[in-house]
């Protein structure tokens, strides 16, 4: 026998929390899901499990500095050259 589930009222949408779209989410983008089975067991459309995570990759994105990371000497011995331009008397990175 088919469920179904009558919304009266001025808001005929259901509102999911947050924390219902996170586990949601978090079931539908786990290893071998499939996400019309998800959607299914939740019944709400795919699209708005897509629409979710969207939104919530979109609020994750940080602005801001990356940190730098110095992999060898540029400098060796104070010689103040870069290494393998020290011969052209000239700094590489000036374009002239």
């Amino acid at each position: 026998m088919t469920q179904v589930t009558v919304l009266t009222g001025r808001d005929r949408r259901r509102k999911w929390g947050l924390d219902d779209r996170h586990r949601i989410l978090t079931m539908a983008f786990a290893p071998g899901a499939v996400i019309a089975d998800i959607a299914r067991q939740f019944d709400i459309a795919s699209s708005m499990i897509y629409k979710w995570r969207r939104q919530a990759l979109t609020t994750q994105k940080v602005i801001g500095f990356a940190p730098a990371v110095i992999t060898e000497d540029l400098y060796p011995s104070g010689g103040g050259h870069l290494l393998g331009f020290g011969d052209l008397g000239e700094d590489p990175g000036i374009v002239t």
